[in-house]
Formats: structure tokens, sequence, C-alpha cells
């Protein structure tokens, strides 16, 4: 077995002139096709750690291999000495730990983001004294034995929720699971959040149980939402809308095709003291937008936050024409001189694409618009400078005729 069981690479793999400037430049993924791809390399086990070298073999970055992945290596350090045992993972751990204490005043953020912060395959989210850990990566996976105990002893976190279930590890050679090691978590948590006590399910609900990266954007619809009129479409557990209630909108109505989902946000809304300013219906989001539109409704504050519409190239076309066309339908319920606040959740609709979409959809209704401001995740998301696919969320708004 070409495993390194003392935090040492076993294997050599020389990377192709450009593949080898392009680590040397920072970019933490070399596929095989950047590499001198040997026997060793296929015989080696998923998750083996090796030593990558330039054409001439010199030695220059340590990572860990996937031979079952086109997406064969991914960059641990550009130090080709580097040791990858508890020690590294502390220091890394510890870098993290910093950044977001002196961002919150609470232990509610992402703690790791993947490549963002030097640890590919590698999300954990923090929730107070509970953790939840996605591994997607099957070199992530191996090293679970080292940098586990280390998270456990940095933080002493009650539980561990070890969501192995994201169809990313599918690519890897993974299985899919979930695990809990400490405490169980039984039901729903709270997470505070810009003066909303929001619940959460880290167990069993969507990704790691909440959607820290919009933390920011909820805020800056926050400002703009005292006195207004709100829709939140595609709002899962209403998470815009009652912090726009929250920030003293005078209605607000709460829209999305899963009835749990609503329920959880009615739920929210009755503990802080919100429902009478909420309207919560279930419904799609086509469907909804049509019945609204054919009775005149109109609010001065839309939000739109859909599912991924472009989860890989080949959906590229496809996804840009179904943002534009939801704007189609969202020009008419937003009124003079309001705003329509969107994201998109993929690195596939970069800004660039998605404004075009958006504004081009809403010319198509008869609206002019206005970009007013523009932002991605918030700041517990770093972006890898070389890694353009860890900017995967785009948030603007518009202010419109």
């Amino acid at each position: 077995m070409l495993r390194a069981m003392n935090g040492r690479p076993d294997l050599t793999l020389i990377l192709k002139r450009d593949a080898a400037k392009a680590v040397a430049a920072g970019k933490p993924w070399v596929f095989k096709g950047d590499t001198e791809w040997s026997s060793a390399c296929d015989i080696a086990d998923p998750g083996t750690l090796v030593t990558l070298a330039d054409p001439k073999m010199v030695p220059m970055a340590v990572g860990y291999l996937n031979p079952r992945s086109n997406l064969a290596v991914r960059v641990l350090s550009t130090n080709p000495k580097t040791v990858i045992d508890d020690r590294w993972f502390e220091d890394k751990f510890a870098r993290a730990l910093k950044k977001r204490d002196k961002l919150f005043d609470a232990p509610f953020y992402r703690l790791v983001h993947a490549e963002g912060d030097g640890l590919p395959g590698l999300v954990i989210d923090r929730y107070g004294d509970i953790l939840v850990a996605q591994v997607t990566t099957a070199g992530m996976e191996w090293l679970t034995p080292v940098w586990l105990p280390v998270i456990d002893r940095l933080l002493s976190p009650a539980t561990i929720v070890m969501d192995l279930s994201t169809s990313a590890r599918l690519s890897e050679g993974l299985e899919l699971e979930k695990a809990m090691i400490g405490k169980p978590v039984e039901g729903e948590i709270d997470v505070p959040e810009n003066g909303v006590i929001y619940r959460a399910d880290v167990v069993e609900g969507q990704k790691t149980g909440w959607y820290f990266d919009q933390r920011a954007n909820r805020r800056t619809v926050m400002e703009r939402s005292a006195g207004t009129t709100m829709l939140d479409l595609y709002a899962h557990t209403g998470a815009f809308g009652l912090a726009a209630a929250k920030a003293g909108a005078r209605e607000v109505t709460i829209v999305d095709r899963s009835a749990p989902a609503i329920d959880k946000a009615r739920e929210a809304a009755e503990r802080n003291g919100l429902a009478h300013l909420c309207t919560f219906e279930v419904a799609e989001a086509y469907d909804w937008l049509d019945a609204a539109a054919a009775k005149g409704r109109t609010f001065e504050i839309v939000s739109a936050d859909p599912p991924p519409f472009i989860k890989n190239r080949t959906m590229k076309a496809a996804g840009m024409a179904g943002y534009e066309k939801l704007a189609v339908k969202l020009g008419p319920l937003i009124a003079k001189g309001g705003i329509l606040a969107f994201a998109a959740c993929s690195h596939h609709a970069s800004p660039g694409a998605l404004k075009k979409a958006i504004t081009g959809g809403l010319a198509k209704a008869g609206r002019k618009a206005t970009l007013i401001h523009e932002a991605g995740a918030d700041k517990d998301h770093p972006v890898h400078p070389q890694l353009p696919e860890t900017r995967y969320l785009t948030f603007l708004m518009f202010e419109l005729d």
C-alpha cells in the first residue's frame, strides 16, 4: 500500500511545465493530464500523500492523490518538506479560528472553508459547542484520524456531526453516510444572527444546517427594509424575510415549495415575535409568481435565492436562460423604486453573466434596473485567489424604475 502513515509522502508525481508554474503560483488543484502519470499512481490508494515535482524532478509541493478522479491531486503545502501530521492541522485550525474570532462576536460561523483555508476537502461549521464537518475527498477522509482529534482538543465541542452525505463524495469513490460523535443532537438548534434567533437542523437539514454565507447579505437587506412590503421567494426557512421583519418591514410574504421549511420559518417568526408581520405560503415559485402577477400584487423589496440553476459547465447556457426567465417573472411584482435582491449559488454563473441575465429579463418585463450593491459569501467563506470555484455565491441588489 502506497500510503504514508507518518505524514510523509511515499510517492513522487512529476508535473508538466505549465502545471508546475500553476502550482508554484498557488493553484491547489492538479489534474491527471497535468502530470507524467505512472503505473505507481494507478495502484496507489485514494488519499495517498504525494510529493509534486517540477519537470526537472525538483520537489515543490505536497498533496494527496486520488487515482480514481480526473482531479488527481489537491495540494496541501507548497513546501515539499511539510509533514502532514497533527501539528500541521493544529496550525491550520488555529489560524482559521483566529480569523473568525476577529470577525464575529459569537461562535456561529464557518470555521473551515476547504481550499479557502488551505484544507481541501474539509468544511466545518460551528454552532456554539456543536460542529458539523463535511468531508468531500478521499484524501481528507483518510486523514480524519489525524485532524479529528486536533479539532476536538482545540475546541472541546459537545458534539461533532460528521456529514458524509454530500454528492461530491461519489466522484471520489466514497460512500454516503452520517455519524455523530459526542452528545446526541435531537431536533433543531438555535442560530442567532442579525438579532433574529433562527432554527437549524444540523443533522437532517440542507448542507450543514444553515447558510452562514448569506449572513452579510441578509444584513444588507435589513438596512433597506424598514417600513416596506417584502417578498422572500425560495425562502427555505425564511431567513431573508424574517431579517426584514426584524428590521421593521411592515408586511413580509414568505414563499417556498417545502412545507417543512415553511413550518420552520413560521416557528421562528412566532419565537421572535414577528409572526403578525408575516404570511407563509407553500407553493412552486413560478406558479406563485404567475398568480401574484395576475392579481397585480407588488412589493417594495423582493428577495430571490433560488437553488443552483447551473451545477456543471454543460448547464451554463440553460441556467443563464433560467435566471433571465425568473427575472422576467419577478419584474411585474417589484414596485416603482423597489429593490430586487437576487442570489445565485454557482461559480459557473459569473457576476457579469448574472447581471446581464437579470437586467435582460427585467428589460423584457418592461423594467429598467440600476445595480446598487454587489457581494458574495460572508467573510467566513474565504476565496482562494487561484481557484475561482471558491467564489461560488453572487449577490446582487437592483433598484428598479
